[in-house]
């Protein structure tokens, strides 16, 4: 009997990445799109609109509270080309974003949000490939 290679060390902590990496990141970044649209034909319209918190804390709590888990499960995992690649597309460019532009609302949402969004995209992918090497 052929031993299989083993490159998932802990299967169901990928199995929910990748829940939520396929639910979370493609949901929400399309909820808080429509909310963006919204709320410009509502400032077209010269009307007082409270949607802007509401686009706020839809693109900024899965970040803030999945940011950990994912960092965790790469660690677990031992994918430390992906931890880099998070810190090179995500913390790199945040960081230097809020010193050099301070919180400007519009800039903040883009150049913090869009790394981390476009990272789950490249990583999802990636985590596929490695629950189909697992299987097989």
């Amino acid at each position: 009997m052929a031993l299989r290679s083993k490159t998932i060390y802990d299967i169901k902590s990928v199995e929910r990445l990748r829940k939520l990496l396929t639910v979370g990141y493609t949901i929400l970044p399309a909820m808080g799109a429509v909310f963006f649209i919204f709320n410009y034909i509502i400032a077209s319209a010269k009307i007082s609109s409270p949607v802007f918190p509401i686009l706020f804390s839809i693109l900024f709590f899965p970040p803030a509270i999945f940011t950990p888990y994912i960092l965790y499960v790469l660690l677990k995992e031992k994918r430390f080309g992906w931890i880099v690649t998070y810190f090179i597309i995500v913390i790199i460019p945040a960081v230097i974003a809020v010193t050099v532009l301070g919180f400007a609302y519009g800039l903040i949402i883009l150049l913090l949000f869009a790394p981390f969004y476009f990272f789950c995209f490249l990583i999802k992918s990636s985590v596929d490939e490695w629950i189909r090497e697992y299987n097989f």
